[in-house]
């Protein structure tokens, strides 16, 4: 039977981190805002990163953002925003994937973000041909992470069993939604999330780089095979 290797796109395959950050400064300079935390200008991706939240609207109400209120305005300009300024992948992540698709597995991809976005994405990095089945926000009113509903529509639409697949992704919530959903989980510490943040959630395992993930990938395959 078929076993399955799903992503989250955003932190885990590609780093958005760094056009996350740009986007937040660009956001809070039009809204004059101040893009720091307690007198702290955010002066760097890994110092954003220090100061995330989850759910990630959290981060934007550090800054004095409304998000009942802001939460539309906030929205458009970072589809447009990320429309313009698409994430490139991991250094070692296409040679990762080109790896695990020579075996007998669906690669997938699961993540809220918009599909026209993922799309995108995924073509600028050259993996319409190595994505076997995405689930994204298009249109279909599903619960987002921790809730499993994006996990378990993935299990669905590709007829495989959780127990029989692997979700990887860089934030607890991401833990959260594939044990809810049943399936094995990988954390990964290279995204937006915090390692013990992650390894709080008990995942199946956790890698803190591509190389590692590869090795625990397989060990995985071994053991649901």
């Amino acid at each position: 039977m078929t076993k399955a290797i799903i992503f989250d796109l955003d932190g885990t395959l590609v780093d958005s981190l760094k056009r996350v950050y740009s986007f937040m400064r660009e956001l809070c300079k039009r809204h004059n805002k101040y893009y720091g935390v307690n007198g702290q200008e955010i002066e760097s991706p890994e110092l954003l990163k220090k100061y995330w939240q989850e759910p990630f609207y959290k981060t934007f109400e550090l800054f004095g953002f409304t998000w009942k209120k802001d939460k539309e305005k906030i929205q458009l300009a970072y589809n447009e925003y990320m429309a313009k300024n698409l994430p490139e992948l991991y250094n070692g992540m296409y040679r990762l994937l080109k790896r695990l698709k020579e075996i007998d597995s669906t690669i997938g991809i699961v993540t809220s973000s918009l599909k026209p976005t993922v799309e995108a994405t995924l073509k600028k990095n050259n993996l319409t041909s190595i994505i076997d089945h995405v689930v994204c926000d298009d249109g279909t009113k599903l619960e987002p992470k921790p809730s499993p509903d994006y996990l378990k529509r993935f299990l669905k639409e590709t007829k495989i069993k959780p127990e029989r697949a692997v979700y990887i992704g860089d934030l607890h919530s991401d833990i959260q939604a594939a044990k809810a959903a049943g399936m094995h989980s990988i954390g990964v510490s290279w995204g937006f999330g915090h390692h013990h943040a992650i390894l709080k959630e008990q995942p199946t395992d956790a890698a803190v780089t591509i190389r590692s993930l590869e090795s625990i990938i397989y060990k995985i395959l071994r053991q649901i095979s």
